[in-house]
């Protein structure tokens, strides 16, 4: 009985408690008071320390500070002594691609790095494409880099754009001795036209003297689907003549009058 009973508070003793059989939770990139709260409730006993210490001033917006990494000291996570972790602080890299390098100096400067670019002479346009480090990387307050390099790049050209295609212009007919108009059959202005230009025409002839014999003028309009070519004036002939020829069919109109 006595036995049995040593065994039992031995192997206890050798368990440990509930915590020393688990493994600590892993906080990295969780801002203090968090990783905390985290660590406090795996072990309500745990002592933490932080360096820097939360009391100094990082120039950094507290919101922004993360825990870099946590370091456990040899031995503390024994079963005979108390469990302790220091937590290293640090902040979050930025992700500086694309700005420029003033925008990309503004974003070090909130988490207290400085910026280097290359190359030297850079325009102000010019924006980062590469940076060191990289964006999201945790770098410790204490013995971690304060300066971010950065890699700057011209602005790519803009891609010309082409213009539409315009039609050619259309050079005006030259100048003959033969009038063409474009109408179209089965307008009734064409129709009012033809019979204007035809009375006009035989007004002419009519006015002619009789002794002087003149050659007649001939007015001659041709319509059909689509572009039509008439009416035509040429002198070419002793008769005045005014010919309509419709869409579907062909009317004609002759005025006639023989050279005295």
């Amino acid at each position: 009985m006595v036995a049995a009973l040593f065994g039992a508070v031995l192997g206890l003793l050798l368990a440990g408690p509930a915590w020393a059989r688990e493994d600590p939770p892993d906080v990295t990139g969780l801002a203090a008071p968090d990783a905390a709260s985290k660590l406090i409730a795996w072990n309500k006993g745990l002592a933490i320390a932080y360096e820097p210490p939360l009391d100094v001033n990082l120039g950094v917006d507290p919101a922004l500070v993360v825990v870099a990494r946590a370091e456990w000291p040899q031995g503390t996570l024994a079963v005979s002594a108390r469990p302790f972790v220091r937590l290293h602080l640090g902040r979050s890299v930025p992700d500086l691609t694309g700005l420029t390098a003033d925008r990309a100096r503004d974003e070090v400067g909130r988490v207290a790095m400085r910026l280097l670019t290359t190359p030297t002479g850079a325009g102000p346009d010019w924006t980062v494409s590469v940076q060191t480090p990289p964006a999201g990387a945790i770098v410790e307050f204490v013995g971690g880099t304060r300066v971010v390099d950065a890699v700057l790049n011209a602005p790519l050209a803009p891609t010309p754009t082409v213009g539409p295609t315009l039609p050619p212009i259309a050079q005006p007919p030259p100048s003959l001795s033969t009038v063409e108009l474009v109408v179209y059959a089965g307008s009734g202005l064409a129709t009012v036209l033809l019979l204007v230009l035809g009375g006009l025409a035989l007004r002419r002839s009519l006015r002619r003297r009789p002794d002087t014999p003149q050659a007649a003028e001939h007015v001659q309009v041709r319509g059909h689907a689509g572009e039509t070519i008439g009416p035509t004036l040429a002198e070419t002939g002793p008769a005045l003549s005014v010919r309509l020829v419709g869409r579907h069919g062909t009317a004609t109109i002759d005025v006639e009058e023989a050279g005295r």
